[in-house]
């Protein structure tokens, strides 16, 4: 594949996967944000609770592993929708299954879609930049998990606040369609 060298595409590629990155934390890290919510509004017992987001992290921890065997079989924008047409299914699914118990499957789930967003996109970027944009590349993609992480912080009380907690989970699963 060509290496880009028109800093418009440059700058393009990075402002793309940036956005991708940054729904891809929404959407993984929107269940911690409001789990003291989730336990009081009584949509799940704190243990339901707790085992979802440990179920997360170990599925997307071995999804990583899988993700990037994938990598080596298939086109990384491919992996990359695949991972958010699940991850946007899941979090619709949480935000208007009516009860707790499905909440540790669908976390579960969720973990392992988000594992193919990250591998993906670092062989996306390794392919279409030169070493020096790539190396300035990934510091500028990372910066979409904090500017996500922010994002929920500020997003979900004010979603509770005006609607219900579900909301948040179905607002994330929207924009990962998108």
């Amino acid at each position: 594949m060509a290496k880009l060298s028109n800093k418009k595409d440059v700058n393009f590629l990075v402002v793309l996967c940036t956005a991708v990155y940054f729904v891809s934390y929404v959407s993984r890290i929107n269940l911690g944000t409001v789990l003291v919510e989730i336990i009081s509004s009584g949509y799940a017992p704190k243990a339901v609770a707790a085992l979802a987001l440990t179920a997360c992290s170990i599925t997307y921890g071995a999804g990583q592993l899988i993700s990037g065997y994938l990598g080596d079989k298939f086109k990384p924008h491919n992996i990359i929708f695949i991972g958010f047409i699940i991850t946007a299914l899941m979090n619709i699914c949480v935000g208007t299954v009516g009860t707790g118990s499905l909440l540790v499957v669908f976390w579960a789930v969720n973990g392992f879609a988000q594992a193919f967003m990250w591998p993906p996109l670092v062989k996306i970027l390794s392919s279409l930049l030169n070493d020096d944009d790539y190396k300035k590349a990934c510091v500028k993609v990372s910066w979409g998990s904090s500017c996500g992480t922010v994002a929920m912080y500020l997003l979900a009380p004010l979603v509770i606040k005006l609607w219900d907690v579900r909301l948040v989970f179905v607002i994330s699963g929207v924009l990962a369609i998108i």
